[in-house]
Protein backbone atom coordinates (compact mmCIF):
# COMPACT_ATOMS: atom_id res chain seq x y z
CA UNK A 1 0.00 0.00 0.00
CA UNK A 2 1.24 3.17 -0.73
CA UNK A 3 -0.55 6.69 0.55
CA UNK A 4 0.42 10.00 -0.51
CA UNK A 5 -1.00 13.49 0.33
CA UNK A 6 -0.22 17.01 0.81
CA UNK A 7 -0.97 19.61 3.29
CA UNK A 8 0.20 23.48 4.33
CA UNK A 9 1.37 23.70 7.73
CA UNK A 10 -1.07 25.98 9.16
CA UNK A 11 -0.46 29.59 10.67
CA UNK A 12 -2.37 30.51 13.66
CA UNK A 13 -3.79 33.21 13.78
CA UNK A 14 -4.24 33.50 18.06
CA UNK A 15 -2.24 35.35 20.70
CA UNK A 16 -1.17 32.35 22.26
CA UNK A 17 -2.02 28.51 22.51
CA UNK A 18 -0.80 25.69 21.14
CA UNK A 19 -2.13 22.39 18.78
CA UNK A 20 -0.56 18.80 17.35
CA UNK A 21 -2.00 18.52 13.43
CA UNK A 22 -0.71 15.08 12.15
CA UNK A 23 -1.76 12.04 9.96
CA UNK A 24 -1.42 8.72 10.95
CA UNK A 25 -1.52 4.93 9.61
CA UNK A 26 -3.51 1.86 11.25
CA UNK A 27 -4.14 4.15 14.88
CA UNK A 28 -7.39 4.18 14.63
CA UNK A 29 -8.53 -0.53 14.59
CA UNK A 30 -4.45 -1.94 15.24
CA UNK A 31 -3.36 -2.32 18.56
CA UNK A 32 0.11 -3.09 18.13
CA UNK A 33 1.81 -0.78 15.45
CA UNK A 34 0.88 2.93 14.68
CA UNK A 35 3.03 5.64 12.43
CA UNK A 36 2.60 9.52 12.98
CA UNK A 37 3.67 12.33 11.38
CA UNK A 38 2.86 16.18 11.82
CA UNK A 39 3.62 19.14 13.32
CA UNK A 40 3.19 20.48 16.43
CA UNK A 41 2.95 24.23 17.06
CA UNK A 42 2.97 26.52 20.18
CA UNK A 43 2.08 30.53 19.92
CA UNK A 44 3.37 32.80 22.23
CA UNK A 45 2.89 36.69 22.05
CA UNK A 46 2.32 36.39 18.40
CA UNK A 47 5.28 34.65 17.89
CA UNK A 48 4.91 31.16 16.40
CA UNK A 49 7.16 28.20 16.84
CA UNK A 50 6.85 24.39 15.09
CA UNK A 51 8.48 21.12 15.90
CA UNK A 52 7.96 18.36 13.40
CA UNK A 53 7.10 15.09 14.84
CA UNK A 54 7.56 11.19 13.78
CA UNK A 55 6.80 8.39 15.80
CA UNK A 56 6.29 4.51 14.71
CA UNK A 57 5.01 2.93 17.90
CA UNK A 58 6.00 -1.07 17.18
CA UNK A 59 8.43 -2.72 15.32
CA UNK A 60 5.75 -4.57 13.78
CA UNK A 61 4.46 -4.08 10.17
CA UNK A 62 1.69 -1.79 9.71
CA UNK A 63 -1.46 -3.73 8.85
CA UNK A 64 -2.43 -0.75 6.47
CA UNK A 65 -5.95 -1.02 7.23
CA UNK A 66 -6.53 2.85 8.04
CA UNK A 67 -5.14 6.58 7.84
CA UNK A 68 -6.63 9.21 10.13
CA UNK A 69 -6.31 13.19 10.36
CA UNK A 70 -6.49 14.68 13.29
CA UNK A 71 -5.87 17.46 15.26
CA UNK A 72 -4.95 17.50 19.03
CA UNK A 73 -3.82 19.46 22.15
CA UNK A 74 -0.04 17.32 22.82
CA UNK A 75 1.87 16.99 26.40
CA UNK A 76 4.38 18.89 27.05
CA UNK A 77 5.98 18.21 30.58
CA UNK A 78 3.48 16.08 32.60
CA UNK A 79 -0.11 17.90 31.16
CA UNK A 80 -1.89 18.83 28.19
CA UNK A 81 -0.95 22.19 26.38
CA UNK A 82 -4.26 24.10 25.91
CA UNK A 83 -5.85 23.75 22.54
CA UNK A 84 -5.98 26.72 20.01
CA UNK A 85 -7.21 27.29 16.65
CA UNK A 86 -5.85 25.60 14.28
CA UNK A 87 -8.12 27.29 11.54
CA UNK A 88 -8.55 25.30 8.46
CA UNK A 89 -6.59 23.07 7.10
CA UNK A 90 -7.37 21.17 3.64
CA UNK A 91 -5.28 18.24 2.57
CA UNK A 92 -5.22 17.77 -1.56
CA UNK A 93 -4.07 14.96 -3.07
CA UNK A 94 -4.97 12.54 -0.81
CA UNK A 95 -5.10 9.02 -2.04
CA UNK A 96 -4.36 5.27 -1.17
CA UNK A 97 -2.54 2.55 -3.62
CA UNK A 98 -4.56 -0.98 -3.23
CA UNK A 99 -2.54 -3.65 -3.09
CA UNK A 100 -4.57 -5.18 -5.88
CA UNK A 101 -4.27 -1.96 -7.86
CA UNK A 102 -5.68 1.24 -8.56
CA UNK A 103 -6.35 4.07 -5.60
CA UNK A 104 -9.14 4.93 -3.00
CA UNK A 105 -9.63 8.58 -2.08
CA UNK A 106 -11.43 9.84 0.87
CA UNK A 107 -14.74 10.56 -0.44
CA UNK A 108 -15.84 7.54 1.76
CA UNK A 109 -14.09 7.87 4.47
CA UNK A 110 -15.70 7.66 7.91
CA UNK A 111 -15.10 10.87 9.77
CA UNK A 112 -15.19 11.61 13.52
CA UNK A 113 -15.69 15.41 14.91
CA UNK A 114 -14.25 16.78 17.94
CA UNK A 115 -16.55 17.54 20.19
CA UNK A 116 -17.10 18.96 23.99
CA UNK A 117 -20.46 19.05 25.81
CA UNK A 118 -22.59 17.93 22.51
CA UNK A 119 -20.35 20.82 20.39
CA UNK A 120 -18.79 20.22 17.41
CA UNK A 121 -15.18 21.85 17.98
CA UNK A 122 -13.45 20.46 14.97
CA UNK A 123 -15.14 18.95 12.06
CA UNK A 124 -14.21 17.23 8.82
CA UNK A 125 -15.40 17.30 5.67
CA UNK A 126 -15.10 15.17 2.77
CA UNK A 127 -14.41 15.40 -0.91
CA UNK A 128 -12.29 13.68 -3.57
CA UNK A 129 -9.42 13.72 -3.51
CA UNK A 130 -9.41 16.55 -0.61
CA UNK A 131 -10.33 16.82 3.23
CA UNK A 132 -10.99 19.89 5.04
CA UNK A 133 -10.46 20.04 8.57
CA UNK A 134 -12.19 23.42 10.45
CA UNK A 135 -11.35 24.71 13.65
CA UNK A 136 -14.88 26.09 14.73
CA UNK A 137 -13.85 27.11 18.34
CA UNK A 138 -14.62 25.99 22.17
Amino acid sequence: MAITGTFVVPTPKVASGSASPWVGFDGDTCGNAILLTGVDFTVTYGKVSYNVTMSLTSTYALYEENAERITENYEEGSSLVTLTSSGTMEFTGASAGLVAGGTLGPSTADTINIERNFKVLISVTLGSPTVTVKYIGS
